[in-house]
C-alpha cells in the first residue's frame, strides 16, 4: 500500500516541499485514526519524503550591499 500512497502524491504534481506537507498531513490522520483503533496500519509512515532541491545561495555584490545598507539606515 506504500506505494499507492506514492503514486497518488506523485499524481498530484506539486512540488516536493507541497507534498512532504500533504504526506505529514495524511500520516497525521492515520496515526488518529489508529489511536482511534478505526485503523490497523499507517501505510504513509512506509513512503519516504520526497527531495527537495534548494537552489544555491546568491551572495550580495559589494555595490547592492552597499545600496541595502544605504536604505536600511534611513529607516534606523
Amino acid at each position: 500500500m506504500p506505494y499507492e500512497v506514492e503514486d497518488w502524491l506523485k499524481g498530484l504534481h506539486k512540488k516536493p516541499g507541497i507534498l512532504n506537507g500533504y504526506r505529514s498531513t495524511f500520516s497525521s490522520v492515520y496515526r488518529f485514526a489508529k489511536e482511534k483503533a478505526k485503523v490497523s496500519i499507517n501505510p504513509v509512515r512506509d513512503t519516504m519524503q520526497f527531495k527537495v532541491h534548494l537552489p544555491n545561495p546568491r551572495w550580495l555584490q559589494s555595490d547592492e550591499e552597499k545600496a541595502l545598507r544605504a536604505v536600511l539606515n534611513r529607516w534606523i
